[in-house]
């Protein structure tokens, strides 16, 4: 209960969560995301000219 209750007060962090700044850095993952997405946009804005 006490792991729930910090939770969701912000005093106990979810198991297994990184560290992180709104640059998602230390997320590889998401970095990968993020940069197909850009790559994805950049070759639609090529396409659409």
């Amino acid at each position: 209960m006490n792991a729930v209750l910090g939770s969701v007060d912000g005093t106990v962090r979810f198991f297994g969560l990184t560290s992180t700044s709104m640059k998602l850095e230390g997320l590889d993952r998401h970095q990968r995301l993020i940069d197909s997405y850009k790559k994805l946009h950049g070759a639609r804005v090529k396409v659409a000219a």
